[in-house]
């Protein structure tokens, strides 16, 4: 019975959040060093994630873009083309709860959730690879997303060193999916 119930909590885990779960506590990866929220800001388009069964299938060209507003804060606006060719946007804020880690962003697209978003690498100009992850007893829900400036472009190099980074601190690279970016 116990074991029955602990399935369905990892079942609806990752149904829910649809991205890759997996045993174990989340793995301490490090921030970006001196990151810099006035050049992050501005449009990224996701090139590859983790699969979720509601998203990736589903939705094509995914962007996002973030925005200091006049007050200081952060507005950060998503969107794609969903299932049926109708484009949608969603628009949040994004926040930095604690300033020592200014990589370590909470994006806030309703008053009832919050989505973790940690910058682990970026050159700004072509590429960031983001990370999210949360522990839940015996587990962890992990999110990875690589995304790049232009859609659907991004040097080997930079693929290469992104992959080496996921390797790096044990976060499997092989479910990373590309977008489709092909009708834009």
């Amino acid at each position: 019975m116990a074991s029955s119930l602990v399935f369905l909590v990892v079942v609806a885990i990752g149904v829910t959040s649809g991205q890759r779960i997996s045993w174990g506590k989340c793995p301490d990866v490090p921030l970006k060093r001196n990151f810099q929220m006035s050049k992050y800001t501005g449009i990224w388009y996701e090139h590859e994630s983790y699969p979720a069964p509601w998203y990736s299938s589903s939705v094509s060209c995914g962007h996002s873009s973030f925005t200091i507003t006049d007050d200081g804060s952060m507005q950060v606006t998503s969107g794609g083309v969903d299932g049926s060719g109708h484009p949608y946007t969603m628009t949040g804020s994004a926040n930095i709860p604690d300033k020592k880690y200014p990589a370590r962003l909470q994006l806030r697209y309703s008053r009832w959730s919050t989505d973790d978003y940690q910058v682990i690498a970026s050159n700004y100009r072509s590429f960031s690879l983001v990370y999210a992850c949360s522990d839940y007893a015996f587990f962890r829900s992990e999110k990875v997303w690589l995304l790049t400036r232009q859609r659907g472009e991004i040097n080997a190099k930079s693929v290469k060193r992104v992959y080496k980074i996921l390797r790096t601190y044990g976060i499997d690279s092989e479910p990373l999916t590309p977008m489709d970016n092909g009708q834009c």
